[in-house]
Order: structure tokens, then C-alpha cells, then sequence
């Protein structure tokens, strides 16, 4: 995938004289441009209108398997202790769209920006709102769970099921409907700008560039994130001290022994 047009400027500045997204030329492109640019609008409106009318597919579904599962435990618990009582069939009530927008809209604080509410839609933000941007990066919020559990019949099992099937949804089509398009547009710019994909291979000219975090590096200050008067002898503090500790912590990842972050999930950081 193609940085963002801010990382080429601060690796290239002889190559990007500026950093303004090709698609509205009004911006700098960074990380939460690419997802929220005003000439997206329209794809992301359609987004989460797919998105919200494939909400009573999944909440079927979750409710079948939460039957399902409720029905294996009374099964076992038979087998242990006879004429136990047998659980209590869960059906799924669908929400009314307003409902579910206005939890969505109090979820995501700036949902509004593309998409105006209709009316009774319009609900004040959770203190735990978040961005759009992050159910676009397939990360889901505790706020959207805030929002659905009242309105969402059922155990929190269910809600979240539902939340999960969402959130992919909306990071499926985010990454086929926006960075897709966004990538083509920007090639298209840097070749008639002359930028071709050997040249953005080239020693970086810019600013000292942190490849792991995706950010600027202050002045004297290491690739890890320390500033280099805490090396000793030009040794990082972190994983070249001990260049097995990567393979320790994903060993105990697979024994169960620890969990891993979201972001080393993700392959943005380091295992340190």
C-alpha cells in the first residue's frame, strides 16, 4: 500500500513539494484524511447505509448461535443433574433505523460530517466517542457497545457479535471503496508529476522518519523512540540489546502466556 502523501513529503520534500490530498486538494493527506476526505462523502454515506441494512442478518445469526450454545450447555448440565429446566428461547427484535442511528451517531462523533441526521436520528456523543476512522481501520470501540446495548435485545454476547460483523463490513468496504480509489488517484498525480516507483525507493532527503510508528523523529532521537542519550555504547535500549526477545514474546503469544497488542497484531510496531 502507498504511504500517505504527509510520509512522502517528510521522506522526499525534492520530490513532493506539498502533501495536499489529490482527491480534494485542499488538505495535507495524512492518516485520518485518507479515510475522512470531503470528496469521499458520498462512498462513505453508502458505506454505512450497507453496512446498517445488513445489521438484522448478523443479529439473526448471533441469536442463533447463542441459542445454540445455550442449548449444548443444558445438554451437559442434563447429563450431570437430570430435569434441569431448559433455557429460554432468545429472538431477535430488529431496532427502528432511528434507533440505530442515533446510537451510531453517539457512538461516532463525527459520523454527522458526511452523513446529516434525519430527524429523531441526532444524539449527543458518548463521553467514549471515537472516529470514524477507527471502525475504517477494523478496530472496534467500546463506545459502539455502549450504544447498542441498550437498544440491542439480548446478552452482550449478542451485541457484540453484531458490532464485530459491522466493523468488518465497514473495513472491507472502506479499504475497496476509499484507500483503493485513493491509491489510483494519487499514482495517477505522481506520474504526471514525473514520480516514478524507483525514485520513492531512494535514500530519504527529508526529515529523519520513525518506520515503525509512521511518524517524525525529533531531533536525536532513535528509531525506537528514545533519544539517543539513553544508548550505551550506540546500542538501542530495546530489541538489539537482546535480539531474541521478538522470538520470546511471540513464543509466549502462542503458549497462551501473554496477549498481544493491537498494534503488534497489526505489524505497526515492533515486538520490544
Amino acid at each position: 500500500m502507498l504511504p500517505t502523501l504527509t510520509v512522502m513529503q517528510a521522506r522526499h520534500p525534492d520530490m513532493y513539494a506539498d502533501a495536499l490530498c489529490c482527491l480534494c486538494r485542499a488538505a495535507p493527506e495524512d492518516n485520518d484524511h485518507v479515510w475522512t476526505c470531503p470528496n469521499s462523502y458520498n462512498q462513505q454515506q453508502l458505506i454505512w447505509a450497507d453496512a446498517v441494512a445488513s445489521i438484522p442478518k448478523w443479529g439473526r445469526a448471533a441469536i442463533r448461535k447463542a441459542n445454540e450454545d445455550a442449548d449444548t450447555r443444558h445438554r451437559k448440565q442434563q447429563a450431570r443433574t437430570p430435569n434441569v429446566a431448559a433455557p429460554k428461547r432468545l429472538q431477535w427484535y430488529q431496532p427502528s433505523d432511528t434507533l440505530l442511528w442515533a446510537s451510531l451517531y453517539s457512538a461516532f462523533h463525527d459520523l454527522s460530517a458526511f452523513r446529516p441526521p434525519e430527524q429523531g436520528q441526532l444524539k449527543a456523543p458518548l463521553a467514549s466517542a471515537c472516529s470514524v476512522v477507527t471502525a475504517y481501520q477494523g478496530l472496534l470501540h467500546s463506545a459502539l457497545i455502549e450504544a447498542w446495548r441498550p437498544i440491542i435485545k439480548g446478552p452482550r454476547s449478542v451485541v457484540v457479535a453484531v458490532a464485530h460483523q459491522f466493523i468488518r463490513r465497514l473495513d472491507r468496504d472502506a479499504l475497496a471503496r476509499l484507500w483503493k480509489t485513493r491509491c489510483e488517484v494519487t499514482i495517477a498525480w505522481e506520474k504526471t508529476q514525473g514520480i516514478r516507483p524507483k525514485m520513492k525507493k531512494q535514500a530519504q532527503t527529508g526529515q529523519p522518519w520513525n518506520n515503525a510508528s509512521g511518524t517524525i523523529l525529533p531531533p536525536d532521537t532513535c528509531q525506537c523512540g528514545k533519544p539517543n542519550t539513553d544508548h550505551h555504547q550506540g546500542l538501542c535500549p530495546g530489541a538489539q540489546d537482546n535480539p531474541t526477545l521478538a522470538d520470546q514474546r511471540l513464543l509466549a503469544c502462542v503458549r497462551g502466556q501473554v496477549h498481544l497488542s493491537t498494534l503488534e497484531k497489526m505489524g505497526k510496531i515492533h515486538f520490544l
